[in-house]
Formats: structure tokens, sequence, C-alpha cells
């Protein structure tokens, strides 16, 4: 992010999990990247704001990438997988950076909305 030259007030990190925001956030601390700390948001918090860049991360990391249900399963069907993908999205104003697992999108091609 440094390096394309955007500044900390310009980016939105944001994830649908708060888990995975809590690991972003010890990431930056870790790297002493504290400038970052208050652009990480979940999908919730975001609401209301608005960033030139938003990197919208939709796996849980550990051991293992791993990307949630909600963007396949039908216990998150129409109203919650839509509702967090359009907040997540209407969030940004010029570019968007999407952080998934590709190999997960290979094995659901057809099922992810």
């Amino acid at each position: 992010m440094l390096e394309k030259g955007w500044k900390p007030k310009e980016v939105g990190i944001i994830t649908p999990f708060r888990k995975q925001k809590s690991n972003i956030l010890r990431e930056f601390r870790d790297r002493g990247k504290k400038e970052f700390l208050s652009r990480v948001f979940t999908v919730h918090s975001s609401q209301g704001d608005g960033f030139d860049y938003v990197l919208f991360d939709t796996a849980h990391y550990g051991t293992e990438i791993v990307p949630h249900n909600f963007l396949i399963h039908e216990e998150y069907s129409d109203n919650i997988s839509d509702k967090l993908i359009n907040v997540a999205l209407s969030r940004v104003k010029k570019e968007l950076y999407v952080f998934t697992c590709k190999d997960f999108l290979r094995k659901y091609r057809g099922q992810v909305k």
C-alpha cells in the first residue's frame, strides 16, 4: 500500500470476520505499520464510511487459508451474504482489491454468488 503511494486515510481494509480483523491488526502491529491500525474494519463497522481503496478479505487465516462459507451456503443466501458483499463493495470510491482463495473459487465455480 505504501509502495503505491496510498495514504492510510484513503484505505479501508474490510473483512466479514472479527477474528480476521484481529489477525490483520496483529500483522500490522508486528510489522510496525501502526498508521494502518485504524483502517481495518469488519463489514458492519465500515458502514457509513467510504474509501478510495478497499481491500476486501473474504478468507479466514490461521494455519491455512479457508474462505468462509457465506459465499456459497444456503443458510447465508440472499439476505445475509448479499448484504455483506454490498456493504463492502459500496465503500469503494476508486479501486477494489479482493483477497480470497483461488482454489476455493475453482472448486465452487458456479456456486459463488
